[in-house]
């Protein structure tokens, strides 16, 4: 699933009743909820913490939201 599609502001009859395209996929679902998540991990952040460390549990939480959305 895609976060935040862009619609083409020109018009464009597909032939199926659509008038406007997509100009852009728009970012993962599952990347969008790693950001949000990253912010709360870099306030907790510590020597001890190493970056990869920081990326890999934004992951895992994004996923168990992914999760709780079925």
């Amino acid at each position: 699933m895609k976060a935040f599609p862009s619609i083409s502001k020109e018009p464009m009859d597909d032939g199926d009743g659509c008038f406007y395209t997509p100009s852009s996929e728009g970012m993962d679902l599952r990347d969008y909820f790693a950001a949000k998540a990253l912010n709360a991990f870099l306030l907790k952040l510590t020597e001890d913490y190493v970056m990869s460390d920081v990326a890999s549990d934004c992951y895992t939480v994004a996923d168990e939201m992914m999760e709780a959305r079925k």
